[in-house]
């Protein structure tokens, strides 16, 4: 929330109760209507799935819920002091506040003691949750008696989502941190009313006078974050007598977004190095050894590692795509929980949920913890649920991945050639970064290093890339993009890439793909017409290129782009082709492929350092025949040995980019003479 909200919010604050004394709600919600119903039981309880909800109380409630309630019973094991890593939407967030709702102390429970078995504990909302409000199974972890009898709702919880830090300077990231805290003691204001903060009146008036400070709207902003972060699980000890459970949410959120947002290096370290400390001072030390029952950290990816390493060293972290056997369970969806999933959503309809398994399968399939296939839990629920309402066909798939923002790592050619190659389906291998520097990352965004292998691990850990687990040594690794959707997202970070990063027309590109669609349908001289306006509005958009350093790569993902915005039914970049020649299998690579129900388009690209429009328009002319003939490099001439061209009107595109933005291109249209060319200009 921001200071100026806040600021409007002060009069009409209020402070809360202590849980213990408080009138508890939940008598209400019990009381229910004049037919014997409760609220509560009132609720809707047929909801597959939401994806907009993050609230364990609301989500057992589920048809569609993956029980990863046994994740509490490991966080109880040494050490209880834990930081992991796993991709966003894999449950990280439902995870957090399922521990938050099993801890915390619930209103009007008498803590001081461990109930003697779990009737005592059914009149309470959080344990109704874990019984899923009778729906049944209830969670696992309601199994383990003599866990939950020692620790259900006995806990303080002290809870830090840094999601939406503020990360424009160093200030505002430190004003955001002060935010946090004065919210967390506005909610636990009854701890000013105690006289049993500390051990002497002195002590107990300067722990009143902290309070106050920290909850007034006008004198928070004066006190130290990390101070008031360590007082407050002081103060949460002595009056509860019980130990706080720390649970801090997307804690490397603000310096992904400082890098996104463009940076430095050294800004990034300095954000980094704020964040990094405040959480250092809570998890380790005196006041996490006298005052934690234990923490819980969780983030996407093990970024500022300089501040990780300095504040948060001994604290064990678990990477949940590297080989985490602790934890790694606990997050996404594997193929026994997606086939107990299936049987939940549709009961008694064996042949529906074998089908929707290998729709969910094919396309959001693709990570591995070790050998073990594992999905990514809110995609497929998603789309489950949308496979309640309509058939496969129908569904407009929601990509929870958005990458766009990454768009600027294509600047780099080495890593635009790498993703160009990942975005056509190819795999490659590199050697990955354990600890990622988010300053050297900072540096690579803004061109001061070459360090590519960050990016890749960056996108690795983010979910970008999945690892082969076939071939990996101690540090090298094999990936690709795991799935269909995370396709779908690197063609929107191309796309974004050329109109955001690079300054292309995307009003030209448009037009470039509405004149280019048309073509199929025309008669022969409408055609050559219509390539020819196909052609100027090209030349618009490709002017962006006057002035810069032109790669054959650029051209090419800048057409794919462009194409993509086409009505064919099939478009790919470096499409494979493999004929025999001489008795002996040739593969060659199709720059572009495009393809209809009754068309088919080949481009062939070039770049050459001229600015001579007849020695372009002669370099778009010789990659035209090397579509029709094999290049002298690999002599595969496409066009004599593809099936779809025999059976299907085809047109043949040699492009080649000069500089300062000239262009040229070579056409044939269902023709293989080479000398009927249509040539531009």
């Amino acid at each position: 929330m921001s200071l100026s909200k806040r600021l409007k919010m002060d009069s009409t604050a209020s402070y809360s109760s202590d849980p213990i004394t408080q009138v508890s709600t939940e008598a209400q919600d019990a009381s229910g209507d004049s037919d014997g119903t409760t609220h509560n039981q009132k609720k809707e309880t047929r909801l597959i799935f939401d994806e907009n909800e993050g609230n364990f109380r609301e989500a057992v409630r589920w048809i569609g819920w993956v029980d990863k309630s046994l994740f509490i019973a490991e966080l109880l094991k040494k050490p209880r002091r834990v930081i992991i890593f796993a991709p966003r939407r894999f449950g990280k967030s439902l995870n957090i506040d399922m521990v938050k709702c099993f801890f915390e102390i619930v209103a009007g429970r008498d803590i001081s003691y461990a109930p003697k078995n779990l009737e005592e504990l059914k009149e309470y909302e959080n344990f109704k949750a874990f019984c899923r409000y009778g729906l049944s199974p209830p969670c696992k972890i309601i199994k383990e008696e003599e866990l939950v009898k020692e620790y259900f709702g006995r806990h303080p919880v002290v809870y830090l989502d840094l999601k939406d830090l503020d990360c424009t300077s160093k200030e505002t990231v430190k004003d955001g941190l002060r935010g946090i805290v004065h919210d967390l003691y506005v909610n636990f204001s009854y701890l000013m009313k105690d006289e049993r903060l500390a051990d002497s009146p002195r002590k107990v008036k300067a722990a009143y006078e902290a309070c106050e400070a920290w909850c007034g709207m006008n004198t928070y902003m004066r006190e130290d974050p990390t101070i008031g972060l360590q007082k407050l699980i002081e103060y949460l000890h002595a009056h509860h007598k019980q130990k706080v459970y720390l649970l801090v949410d997307e804690f490397d959120a603000p310096v992904v977004n400082a890098l996104l947002g463009g940076k430095s290096g050294d800004e990034v370290k300095d954000i980094s190095n704020i964040v990094m400390s405040l959480l250092g001072a809570v998890v380790k030390g005196k006041v996490a050894d006298n005052h934690l029952l234990g923490s819980l950290i969780t983030g996407v990816s093990f970024l500022g590692s300089i501040g990780i390493s300095q504040h948060l060293n001994n604290i064990p972290f678990y990477k949940w795509l590297l080989d985490d056997d602790r934890f790694a369970k606990y997050y996404g969806v594997g193929h026994e929980e997606l086939t107990t999933l299936l049987e939940s959503v549709f009961p008694e309809q064996k042949e529906k949920q074998a089908s929707i398994q290998r729709e969910v399968l094919g396309l959001y399939n693709g990570y591995y913890i070790k050998t073990e296939a594992v999905c990514c839990l809110w995609s497929v629920l998603h789309y489950i649920r949308l496979r309640v309402e309509l058939n496969a066909s129908e569904i407009r798939k929601t990509n929870f991945w958005n990458i766009s923002a990454l768009g600027k790592v294509l600047k780099n050619d080495d890593v635009m050639e790498t993703m160009v190659h990942v975005t056509t389906g190819g795999n490659f291998s590199f050697m990955s970064c354990d600890k990622l520097d988010a300053k050297d990352l900072a540096d690579f965004l803004n061109g001061e290093n070459n360090q590519e292998q960050l990016v890749y691990s960056f996108f690795m850990e983010q979910g970008y890339l999945s690892i082969d687990p076939s071939h990996r040594s101690s540090r090298s690794v094999k990936v690709k993009a795991p799935n269909p959707e995370v396709l779908t997202a690197y063609l929107e970070m191309f796309s974004n890439f050329h109109v955001k990063v690079c300054g292309f027309s995307n009003l030209s590109m448009h037009k470039c793909a509405e004149y280019f669609e048309s073509l199929p349908d025309k008669s022969a001289d409408e055609q050559e017409e219509s390539l020819s306006v196909f052609y100027e509005e090209l030349k618009k958009l490709l002017s962006k290129f006057r002035g810069q350093k032109v790669k054959e790569r650029s051209i090419q993902s800048l057409m794919f782009v462009t194409m993509l915005k086409a009505d064919f039914k099939y478009c790919e970049m470096e499409k494979p082709v493999t004929i025999q020649m001489d008795g002996k299998k040739v593969t060659g690579f199709i720059d572009l492929f495009m393809e209809n129900d009754d068309c088919v388009v080949i481009w062939e690209f070039k770049h050459i350092e001229a600015d001579d429009l007849q020695a372009i328009k002669d370099s778009s002319y010789e990659a035209l025949k090397e579509i029709l003939f094999g290049s002298q490099a690999k002599k595969v001439p496409y066009i004599n040995k593809m099936e779809e061209v025999k059976t299907k009107n085809y047109i043949l595109i040699g492009l080649c980019c000069g500089d300062k933005g000239k262009a040229a291109m070579s056409c044939l249209i269902n023709n293989k003479d080479i000398n009927n060319c249509i040539s531009f200009p």
